[in-house]
C-alpha cells in the first residue's frame, strides 16, 4: 500500500523524524483496516496539536491517507498527543502511541535536510 517513499516523506516535511513516520504508517494502516480509499472519502481528526515535534504526526498523517488540511478532511485539536481518529462512512478507527514509546519518538535525532534549515 506504499504510495511514498521514505526519500519523498523526507522532502515532504524537511526532515526524516520518528513522528512524520509514525504519523505516515499511522495513516496507511487506518485506511486499509477501514478499508477506505485514500485522498477523498476519509476522515482524520489528528490530536498531535500544531506545536514540533509531536504535530509533525500531522504531515505524515496527510502522507499517509492523501487527507489534506486544504480539502479539509482532516483536523488537528491542540491534545499534544501522538494520536488519532480515521473515520470512513459509518467506521471508525483510533490509533493511539503507547507513552513509553512516545518518550522513545522524542528522544530520537532527526536527519535534517540541508534545504529545510535555509542553507
Amino acid at each position: 500500500m506504499s504510495v511514498w517513499t521514505m526519500d519523498e516523506v523526507e522532502r515532504f516535511h524537511g526532515h526524516l523524524g520518528p513522528f512524520v513516520v509514525l504519523g505516515y504508517r499511522m495513516g496507511q494502516a487506518a485506511l486499509e483496516r477501514l478499508g477506505a480509499p485514500r485522498y477523498f472519502g476519509p476522515r482524520v481528526l489528528s490530536k498531535a496539536c500544531t506545536t514540533p515535534p509531536v504535530s509533525c504526526l500531522n504531515d505524515g498523517l496527510q502522507l499517509g491517507t492523501g487527507c489534506t488540511f486544504g480539502k479539509g478532511n482532516i483536523k488537528a485539536v491542540e491534545d499534544g498527543v501522538p494520536e488519532a481518529e480515521f473515520f470512513w462512512q459509518d467506521r471508525r478507527v483510533r490509533v493511539r502511541v503507547k507513552p513509553e514509546a512516545r518518550k522513545r519518538f522524542e528522544d530520537t535525532p532527526r536527519r535534517i535536510l540541508p534545504n529545510s534549515l535555509g542553507s
